[in-house]
């Protein structure tokens, strides 16, 4: 009788060790669950972060009246990479399980990211004005020097191709950005003579505008 109280005994503290360790592991489960779950949401949160203050920064450039740009940085850090198109500006980072954090966050307009392989006419607004429009059209096409009639449509279909090539590539093989450099964000716009006068008038001429990014790029 002894015997059989002493192996029930040893049976219930054995469940209840079992029991103990099984809601141990559970509570450690949860933990680690809620810990990986805290830094996905903490490394999506700052993702989104970064996304937004970019594309801000890049609409703020397309509402400027006049030629400009400025210099941008993004944070650097060791794990996110960025890659940008004419549409989206894409963050990653790895995180847990083979899995990454993304964010893919949509431009309000459609700005150009280009390098020099795949714009090597031209890489900053100066060039695009003093070098290839001066030397193609003879013009820079600055409001003190528009575009000649002659060549307004052969301009705007050179942008157009420019565009159009640039929408096509960057879908499917969007550009990688370097953190360690600046992105710079060009406002560019060209100005045409619409009526022949030589001159550029606001009433009655035309132009185009358009935010050009890129890093150091080799002219």
């Amino acid at each position: 009788m002894s015997r059989s109280l002493n192996t029930n005994q040893a049976l219930m503290e054995l469940s209840l060790t079992s029991l103990g360790l099984m809601i141990a592991s559970c509570i450690l489960f949860a933990a680690v669950f809620s810990l990986l779950f805290l830094q996905d949401r903490d490394t999506t949160l700052e993702l989104s972060g970064i996304a937004s203050r970019f594309c801000t920064e890049v609409n703020n450039m397309d509402l400027m009246f006049l030629e400009n740009s400025t210099q941008y940085y993004f944070p650097v850090h060791p794990q996110y990479t960025i890659s940008l198109s004419t549409e989206y500006i894409h963050l990653s980072q790895p995180r847990s399980q083979n899995k990454n954090v993304t964010i893919l966050r949509q431009f309000l307009i459609h700005p150009l990211p280009c390098n020099h392989s795949l714009n090597p006419d031209w890489s900053s607004g100066d060039q695009f004005h003093n070098n290839f429009l001066l030397s193609c059209y003879h013009h820079t096409g600055s409001r003190h020097d528009p575009i000649d009639y002659a060549n307004i449509s052969r301009v705007q279909q050179y942008l157009y191709n420019l565009t159009l090539s640039l929408q096509k590539t960057l879908s499917t093989f969007p550009l990688m950005v370097e953190k360690q450099k600046p992105v710079v964000l060009e406002k560019i716009m060209v100005y045409y003579d619409s009526n022949g006068n030589g001159l550029w008038e606001k009433a009655s001429d035309t132009f185009q505008e358009f935010v050009f990014l890129y890093q150091d790029q080799v002219s």
